[in-house]
Order: structure tokens, then C-alpha cells, then sequence
């Protein structure tokens, strides 16, 4: 086909692909999800995941705020420490319509992307920033 070039992959993009190393980064995405997970469960969030962890590559953390932390101000904490924490996505009117639990999730979830962007010891040093902010928020 004449207009298959346009079609193709760049060879940049390529041979990223190709040079990947799938397996370390799911090992590393694993390691930073679990511990954002043991972080959200030392401070009663209710994670949302599933107990088989080995058959999947996390893409990001979800968690129900179930606390007197309002969703707006967690949200800007994780973003003034650099944490990109975004709330779950919207749903199709349709399913609001039929399913009011849709508002709720919308409201009450935190998700958090789980990325080979920053290190094991970055995750570290921001989760006890973040310990620190909200221990002494309680106090």
C-alpha cells in the first residue's frame, strides 16, 4: 500500500522498544508499588488491587479515602511533593445514570502512577514526606 509509510514506527521508537529491558522494569514497578501499598495500609487507606501482583505490571496504585482527609487537599499534598496523584477517571453518563456509585469513586479514590521515572529511594523519601505532613496534620 502506497500510504503504509505513514503507518510505520519511527526508528527511534523502535528500537526503545526493542532495548527495553521488560523484565527489570516490571521487577522495579512491583518493588514501588508495594511500597506505596505497605505506605497506604500503615495509613488505613483501602487499596484497591488484586491479590495476584505476580501477573501483572502495575501501571499505578488506587486507593479508597476513607478518613476525614478530604480528596482535594491529599491530591495537592501528593502534587506539592512532585507526586503526580490524579483522582479516578470519569465515567460515561449512562453508567452515573444507572449506577450512583460512579460519583463515589470519582470522589473517594486516589490513584497514583506507578513509573520507572524516579528511584526506589525517591518513592522512600517522598512517602516519608508525606508520612511526616500527615502525622503531624493529626496531631
Amino acid at each position: 500500500h502506497k500510504n503504509s509509510k505513514f503507518y510505520k514506527i519511527d526508528y527511534i521508537s523502535k528500537n526503545i522498544i526493542k532495548f527495553q529491558n521488560y523484565k527489570k522494569n516490571n521487577l522495579i514497578k512491583k518493588k514501588i508499588f508495594n511500597l506505596w501499598f505497605n505506605f497506604l495500609n500503615d495509613m488505613n487507606f483501602d487499596v484497591i488491587t488484586c491479590n495476584k501482583l505476580n501477573n501483572f505490571s502495575p501501571m499505578c496504585i488506587a486507593f479508597y479515602i476513607n478518613s476525614n482527609i478530604n480528596q482535594k487537599s491529599l491530591l495537592n499534598l501528593f502534587r506539592s511533593l512532585k507526586i503526580e496523584a490524579y483522582t479516578w477517571p470519569d465515567l460515561p453518563e449512562e453508567i452515573n445514570v444507572i449506577n450512583n456509585n460512579a460519583y463515589n469513586l470519582k470522589n473517594n479514590i486516589i490513584c497514583i502512577p506507578i513509573t520507572t521515572d524516579n528511584s526506589l529511594n525517591y518513592i522512600k523519601a517522598k512517602i516519608n514526606e508525606i508520612s511526616r505532613v500527615l502525622n503531624d496534620r493529626s496531631n
